[in-house]
């Protein structure tokens, strides 16, 4: 669950190639043989089970319609991403962690699963309850991390961290699969860590070294370093948690693992439940429908364009936290944030797109 606000920003590179991709001959920037028309007859072939009603709105639109839809689709995933992390960060400020990420997080999974139910229960591969168990698990440390990040860090300078997650997927490739990154993906990561670089400036850091010790000196920074570094790893399970079920499903279903999970931490540590008012209920489920918004319309825009795309707008949502941080809590340093933020995007673009 990438920036904990979903639960496959990554996760369904593979699944996605597996299901649609383009033949070896298209090109793979959607030419009138490319991926869409591939993502299209798939869609419509007998057989495909991720979206059942896709092959209604493959005959429906024409490609140009089906373009803007899936860049709505993704442009709505960053925007309620960027609008989790705000409402994080409101809310966690006079709230207690653990419960407000257990209650979203609930919240959240039960309206996918009801998402889910619409085009009937799918069914429940092998595979599926040990994935989401260790993916599960990996996220109950990475959103407790999460959340005590924003709590004590600014947004606009902790968030941007997550652009590191493409990094560790490389990384690992490159050491588990053997696989090496393409010149555009080692650019990628160079940019990536040069904007990690610049957003960690400030009128104290007076030398080279000033912004990497600013760094590794901030909690809050580090601790979404280790998010990403988790999320790196936790994908891989993700995906098969997907393809052994559907998205939404798979999606509920981790949901609700780790808010059940960290809900049950908190009442063994206070040996009672946890006194929540009836008004911050309303608020935790208003963030929890803006975490299934944002999981359902990226996960739509997973069937309708190859998954590096819809990735890359998505990553929009770093750029949008960063405003918001200094719209609206008036966070400082901004300019440098926002250049650092900027640069860190378009290095994980170039990891996802070209590496």
């Amino acid at each position: 669950m990438e920036g904990v606000a979903a639960p496959f920003p990554e996760v369904c590179r593979c699944f996605q190639r597996r299901t649609y991709a383009a033949p070896a001959q298209s090109s793979r920037r959607g030419t009138s043989q490319g991926p869409l028309f591939d993502l299209k007859a798939a869609a419509s072939a007998p057989g495909s089970s991720l979206i059942p009603r896709c092959s209604v709105y493959v005959q429906e639109l024409g490609i140009g319609e089906w373009l803007v839809i899936w860049f709505l689709l993704a442009f709505i995933g960053a925007f309620t991403n960027a609008a989790y992390n705000v409402g994080v960060k409101f809310m966690v400020r006079n709230t207690d962690p653990l419960v407000l990420a257990a209650c979203t997080y609930v919240a959240a999974g039960l309206l996918l699963f009801a998402a889910s139910t619409t085009a009937g229960l799918p069914a429940i591969g092998p595979s599926f309850l040990s994935a989401v168990l260790v993916t599960g698990t990996l996220n109950v440390v990475a959103t407790v991390l999460y959340f005590r990040a924003v709590r004590t860090t600014d947004i606009s300078l902790c968030i941007p961290m997550l652009s590191f997650t493409p990094v560790f997927l490389v990384a690992s490739s490159a050491l588990i699969l053997g696989e090496s990154p393409s010149s555009a993906g080692i650019a990628g990561i160079g940019l990536v860590v040069i904007g990690s670089y610049v957003i960690n400036i400030t009128g104290r850091c007076r030398t080279l070294t000033g912004p990497v010790r600013a760094m590794l000196g901030n909690r809050g920074v580090m601790s979404l370093f280790l998010v990403a570094f988790i999320y790196g790893i936790s994908a891989n399970y993700d995906k098969i948690a997907v393809v052994s079920s559907d998205p939404y499903f798979a999606s509920g279903t981790v949901f609700c693992f780790v808010g059940g999970v960290l809900f049950s931490v908190r009442c063994l540590q206070e040996r009672r439940l946890p006194a929540i008012p009836a008004r911050t209920i309303l608020a935790f489920a208003g963030i929890g429908a803006v975490l299934a918004v944002e999981a359902a319309a990226v996960n739509l825009a997973y069937t309708m364009a190859i998954v590096p795309y819809v990735i890359s707008i998505k990553r929009l949502a770093i750029v949008m936290t960063v405003l918001f941080g200094w719209l609206i809590f008036k966070e400082q340093e901004q300019v440098q944030r926002l250049a650092g933020a900027s640069i860190m995007v378009l290095g994980a673009c170039c990891i996802l797109l070209f590496g």
